[in-house]
């Protein structure tokens, strides 16, 4: 019998959301593109809000609580905490990408888990994440081929209108350039997290609480 098995796999939630955007959740996410600022100095980079806490509006409570919620399931899945600790959003933002445009490769810092939620997208919108560390599992070495889950240096993710996107915010990833040539452009809210409770152990003097 024949096995390949994977281990220290980096985590990626994907989510549908099943409720639509409200008018009123339309108009507030609006309100904060109508005044946006560049990512960057460079012409083809998109646009992101003035407001790097959009889901502390008072309209936005019901959205904010569904998604942390997300969030803590995906946060206990995948590191089981034995204390009494969750997630909470610390900052969010919004994001337009334009046809031509794109959002250079990064991380998000002092956050533990991120995510994207996708207001508006379309077939040819994608999110590339990116592996951190160069080295392919079978040394560093240039082969021609298609790819695998082991071996392949980035690795996309459809960006689908309604849905998001859970990962470690250490994880690299970019927007590569916009192909849609509508004029409506590319919405997105992204976000950060931080623990909230308490972490550690007293036998290995490790404990905080936040």
């Amino acid at each position: 019998m024949f096995a390949i098995e994977s281990i220290f796999p980096t985590p990626v939630g994907c989510v549908r959301r099943e409720k639509e955007f409200t008018e009123k959740e339309l108009e507030i996410f609006n309100m904060y593109l109508s005044d946006p600022i560049k990512n960057g100095n460079h012409d083809c980079n998109n646009e992101s809000t003035r407001e790097i806490r959009v889901l502390d509006n008072e309209g936005l409570q019901e959205l904010k609580n569904e998604l942390t919620e997300y969030l803590n399931e995906f946060f206990q899945i995948v590191y089981k905490p034995t204390t009494d600790v969750k997630l909470y959003i610390t900052h969010s933002w919004l994001n337009a990408t334009k046809y031509g445009q794109i959002h250079p490769p990064h991380d998000h810092a002092n956050s533990l888990i991120s995510g994207v939620l996708y207001i508006n997208s379309t077939d040819t919108d994608n999110i590339t994440f990116i592996r951190s560390h160069p080295r392919q599992p079978l040394g560093s070495f240039h082969i021609n081929s298609y790819g695998s889950q082991w071996s392949a240096s980035e690795q996309n993710f459809k960006a689908i209108k309604n849905g998001f996107v859970m990962f470690p915010s250490c994880l690299a990833h970019e927007v590569r350039e916009r192909q849609d040539t509508s004029q409506d452009a590319r919405i997105s809210l992204s976000f950060n997290t931080w623990f909230k409770g308490t972490i550690g152990d007293d036998q290995a003097v490790s404990t905080l609480s936040f």
